[in-house]
């Protein structure tokens, strides 16, 4: 096994330049799909999430297929491998300085009020007949744009993984990178504000 020597360290602040939609999976009696939330009800972008679209942009990318198979982790049978890139959740910023990351206390629920009712947008789903289905109108919450997110990267390898570094960010910056669903309809669109990268051995 290859001794780790080297630790890729990113921290990232990105701005949603669209409306934002990265569901729970979970109903409630006036919306047929949440966003994501913290323990204090505001939404966050998954780690989980971060990476996967990381991972799906990078597997074409990356000429020797391997690379990318050692940074995110496998499994086959009974053998697999870790990741050894590890993605932070996306906390909302509440100013350029803080962060909204674990409890807060309540000198921020005014500032943050506006995100205990966040909008709804409305779909149809369409049939073959090209109407709408019955039972086909639903709707989903969506976090507003302008709202800003800081989340952080780690990878753990050797000088040799600059490159890869390198190519990880650069793909996070790029215009076309989405975040969520809808992403067809217009949504998740991050534009990078700030990052601060670093490297040590």
């Amino acid at each position: 096994m290859t001794k780790l020597t080297h630790r890729y360290i990113a921290r990232i602040v990105v701005e949603a330049k669209t409306a934002l939609f990265i569901g729970t999976g979970e109903t409630s009696l006036l919306k047929d799909a949440l966003v994501v939330k913290d323990a204090n009800g505001w939404p966050i972008i998954p780690g989980t999430s971060i990476t996967g679209v990381l991972r799906h942009a990078l597997e074409d990318a990356i000429e020797e297929k391997q690379k990318y198979k050692e940074i995110f982790g496998y499994q086959v049978g009974d053998k697999g491998l870790g990741s050894r890139l590890i993605v932070s959740n996306g906390h909302m910023m509440i100013s350029e300085k803080i962060v909204a990351e674990g409890l807060m206390n309540e000198d921020y629920a005014t500032v943050l009020a506006k995100f205990d009712n966040l909008p709804t947008r409305q779909h149809v789903k369409i049939s073959a007949k090209g109407a709408a289905a019955k039972g086909g109108l639903f709707d989903n919450e969506v976090v507003y744009k302008g709202t800003r997110f800081m989340f952080e990267i780690e990878l753990k390898g050797t000088s040799e993984d600059k490159e890869i570094w390198n190519k990880i960010l650069e793909t996070i910056s790029d215009p076309l990178f989405r975040i969520g669903s809808g992403t067809r309809n217009g949504y998740g669109n991050l534009e990078i504000l700030g990052a601060l990268s670093y490297d040590e051995d």
